[in-house]
């Protein structure tokens, strides 16, 4: 029985793929056996170093201390005295990972001897072959060395060959397997790396690949399909450095920009006007420093944001001149690459004139335990959770086997209505909002086989923990909104712990309220 429902785990999982995503899945577990070697890039040993576009430079974290091998990268701190270890894994992958990015070239806090000394080091254990290459951190670190060069316009033999080497490995180690936002992350790696090496092989076909995985990934409202916000601004202040060093004449300029712009508008929208970050999918609160980093910047760019219509990113709006609610009514996908989604069909975030009110939890992890299941969990957000079970399948950290998905029944500027079936489709969710200028009223429907417990989350926001008071009548004051629960059989608050970052947690309020057929749920501002 254990077999049977590991193979059909891996069945629903893999069947969703794309027939491209499975051939380098084994392509690459058989090339990993072919002995490397250093190989330069014959012929293009001249460099055309570029001005960087004084007008956008791109998002960093200050991650090394100044004069010392000391990082503290993702809230934990490590000294590695004398010799950095670029493969030190102890803090997990993740960790390692924004190691290897190299973001302290771009910290100016910093000396530029003692940048240069450190990337000399990371050079020269990419020659010797101490460093395995993987092309994620590798995409990453060619973009941040290129900005280095180009605005220190330094270089030596050794940090020379190292970015080659990386550029030609990055070639031919695209991310196809696993697509999605590590694919993009790749192709404008090397976009630029081809406006800073001259004559670099096979230009055209990074541009067909770019331009067409940008179409694919790319929503016409100017969302990512994978509906991550930070993944959304790491890609969008990724191409916003693109843009900012190319000349406007490339052919490939107008079409970058007029996405970009998309991409732009949609984060302006979903954040109402930059007000609030939106916590969705895969997103951790301390990435609103790339969203602000973005709105700072980009008008230099002559980009002005402005707010727009959502479409296919699922995502949709109710707000009045109080508050200003985001509900997901999409379905888990993209099917091939679900990697950053969890199961939190029919959730929503709330605020009220700015403030956070009810918010999804975040994440803290990337590592394969109970604390990334939890967070990708149905229970974890502002939802309706059945019987403790998720709306999809999820297994591995990363992985989803069975899907859920989201059907819209009604929608307009006052009202939603929407509904999911549960992976095994024994159970049938159907959740309707009403606002007026005040409030806002939430109704959750459940029907299915043998349905044992329903319960319906609110997360409140940490910061309004000593403003959260019970109530007569099933009423609650939480900061500025009263919740009031109309169909509940039982309701209990109780402690959460909310993600302000990786590796960082606080403790917060989490209103559960269980009810049987039909439970109303109002929220009066």
């Amino acid at each position: 029985m254990k077999i049977l429902k590991q193979f059909l785990l891996y069945f629903h999982t893999i069947k969703k793929l794309k027939f491209r995503q499975v051939y380098y899945t084994v392509y690459y577990k058989f090339k990993k056996f072919i002995p490397k070697r250093i190989q330069l890039i014959s012929g293009h040993d001249e460099f055309t170093i570029i001005p960087l576009n004084p007008f956008y430079t791109p998002f960093y974290r200050s991650v090394k201390l100044k004069s010392k091998n000391e990082f503290n990268i993702l809230n934990i701190q490590h000294d590695f005295s004398s010799k950095i270890n670029w493969n030190e894994l102890k803090f997990g992958r993740l960790w390692n990972y924004h190691l290897q990015y190299a973001e302290f070239l771009l910290d100016e806090n910093l000396s530029i001897t003692e940048r240069i000394d450190v990337l000399e080091d990371l050079s020269s254990d990419i020659l010797h072959q101490k460093l395995p290459l993987e092309p994620y951190p590798v995409s990453l670190r060619i973009v941040n060395t290129i900005l280095f060069l180009t605005i220190h316009k330094y270089e030596t033999p050794e940090i020379k060959t190292a970015l080659k080497y990386q550029i030609e490995f990055l070639k031919n180690n695209l991310e196809f397997q696993i697509d999605g936002n590590h694919l993009l992350e790749n192709l404008i790696a090397l976009r630029i790396a081809s406006l800073f090496v001259k004559d670099l092989d096979g230009l055209s076909k990074i541009k067909g690949l770019l331009k067409s995985s940008l179409q694919e990934q790319i929503n016409t409202d100017g969302s990512h399909f994978e509906r991550s916000t930070m993944y959304h601004c790491i890609l969008l202040d990724r191409l916003l450095t693109l843009l900012g060093m190319m000349n406007p004449k490339e052919e490939d300029y107008n079409f970058l920009y007029e996405l970009t712009e998309r991409m732009v508008n949609f984060l302006f929208t979903i954040t109402n006007k930059g007000r609030n970050y939106r916590i969705l999918q895969d997103t951790t609160r301390a990435s609103v420093d790339i969203m602000k980093h973005i709105f700072f910047n980009v008008s230099f760019l002559s980009i002005v944001p402005r707010t727009i219509g959502l479409e296919d990113s699922g995502y949709r709006i109710l707000a009045t001149d109080h508050f200003f609610a985001v509900f997901n009514l999409a379905s888990a996908g993209p099917d091939f690459q679900p990697g950053h989604q969890h199961a939190d069909l029919l959730g929503f975030e709330f605020d009220v004139r700015g403030i956070p009110v009810f918010v999804n939890p975040g994440i803290s992890t990337y590592e394969k335990n109970e604390r990334r299941e939890l967070e990708r969990s149905t229970m974890h957000h502002n939802t309706v959770c059945i019987d403790k079970m998720n709306q999809t399948q999820l297994w591995n950290g990363f992985r989803m086997a069975r899907r859920s998905y989201c059907t819209i029944h009604e929608e307009s500027s006052t009202s939603l209505s929407a509904s999911v079936n549960f992976y095994h489709n024994k159970f049938h969710h159907q959740r309707t909002i009403r606002n007026d200028r005040n409030s806002l009223c939430i109704t959750d429907t459940v029907t299915g086989k043998i349905v044992q417990s329903k319960v319906c989350s609110f997360f409140i926001d940490h910061s309004l923990n000593s403003q959260i008071f019970v109530l007569p009548d099933s009423k609650f004051q939480i900061g500025p909104v009263i919740l009031e629960i109309k169909g509940s059989t039982h309701i209990e608050m109780e402690d959460y712990q909310q993600a302000l970052d990786f590796n960082r947690l606080v403790v917060a309020k989490v209103i559960r309220i269980h009810f049987k057929d039909i439970l109303s749920s109002m929220i009066y501002v």
